[in-house]
């Protein structure tokens, strides 16, 4: 990806501009996203007319994938495809966009398609540390979002963040 903290930034625009209430009705594009055992401050939030995203926490151990790992395995089979981007390791950067103290956030981020549906899904676990001199998160709060949105030129939307998605399957 060209710049990790692009995405992090959209995530933190949304919910703070776009953030609102809906009926459960109302969240057609997280259907089969099970939250696991565990988890709390659990938010389900519809950020524009075609975009949602499931977010909560639980105590992981970094660098646990446990929880996004299991999600992969539902997404892969059910007609998502998995992308391709810089990398798919943790990756830590400073982050001094809150205006207060600077945080140090390790994350670990997938992307996916849903070529038929024309739909794009960032799958991400967080960690912010108030120490930025550890190469490791100083807690065992892991964030998870997922966030879809249905796009009208998947190709361009691809094309903006640098993901590659190879076999595309209509």
């Amino acid at each position: 990806m060209k710049n990790p903290m692009y995405v992090s930034l959209i995530f933190l625009l949304s919910v703070a501009f776009f953030g609102c209430t809906a009926g459960a009705n109302d969240y057609d594009l997280l259907t089969g996203f099970t939250v696991p055992n565990g988890a709390y401050d659990v938010k389900k939030l519809r950020l524009a007319k075609e975009t949602q995203q499931l977010f909560f926490q639980i105590t992981e151990s970094y660098p646990s994938t446990r929880v996004i790992d299991s999600f992969r395995s539902s997404l892969s089979g059910s007609g998502w495809m998995q992308c391709t981007t810089s990398g798919k390791q943790w990756v830590s950067y400073e982050d001094r966009s809150s205006g207060g103290q600077p945080l140090l956030v390790h994350k670990l981020a997938d992307y996916w398609i849903h070529a038929a549906d024309s739909k794009l899904l960032i799958l991400s676990a967080i960690y912010y540390s108030k120490d930025l001199s550890k190469s490791q998160p100083d807690n065992e709060e892991q964030r998870l979002i997922v966030w879809v949105q249905r796009v009208r030129d998947l190709d361009s939307e691809l094309s903006k963040l640098g993901i590659h998605c190879e076999k595309r399957q209509q």
